[in-house]
């Protein structure tokens, strides 16, 4: 058998259906097995309805991949696409991960607009430096950068984007302190 070769396994819990090494899904419900048609959930994930004892259940298909042939030795909860492609379900795009390593790895593979940040990281600093400078308003900020005043005012006061301004903030205040005394 070559090294790439599809492999089928019954999925657990429904003894009619088949998923694939490669993220096909196999119903062999009725007179002729068919390969069902995947459909795009509202996060880009693809998806069947499988069904048992007249109830029908939508289950992402990186699941059932995973499931059936990625061991989970740790138990770790989600599914994380290795390449970024959500449609890619074939075992080797696959892998096991907890949330916090899934989000890092969505950053470094598609970057911060993934999470449909309007700026980068490298614009929260500017913000947050411009603001602390003095020589600028959170609103003239706002404006500039084209987020709302808000969205300002939380990376000014350490809020949002704190993983790239902690640093700062604490400085400022190390700086701000013999003043006050």
């Amino acid at each position: 058998m070559p090294a790439d070769a599809e492999i089928w396994k019954t999925i657990a819990g429904y003894p009619d259906y088949r998923i694939s090494s490669y993220g096909r899904v196999l119903s062999l419900k009725g007179i002729n097995p068919r390969i069902l048609k995947p459909r795009t959930g509202a996060h880009g994930y693809l998806h069947v309805d499988l069904h048992k004892d007249s109830k029908g259940k939508s289950t992402k298909i990186a699941r059932l991949v995973a499931k059936a042939f990625i061991p989970n030795p740790e138990n770790k909860p989600q599914i994380n696409h290795i390449n970024g492609d959500k449609t890619n379900n074939h075992i080797s795009n696959l892998e096991w991960s907890t949330d916090s390593e899934n989000k890092q790895h969505a950053i470094s593979v598609l970057g911060e607009k993934k999470f449909k940040a309007k700026i980068t990281s490298n614009q929260a600093i500017e913000i947050f430096k411009k603001y602390h400078s003095g020589k600028y308003t959170q609103a003239e900020l706002s404006r500039e950068y084209s987020i709302s005043y808000r969205a300002v005012a939380l990376i000014t006061h350490g809020r949002s984007w704190s993983k790239y301004t902690k640093n700062l903030l604490l400085q400022n205040k190390a700086e701000i302190q013999p003043i006050l005394a």
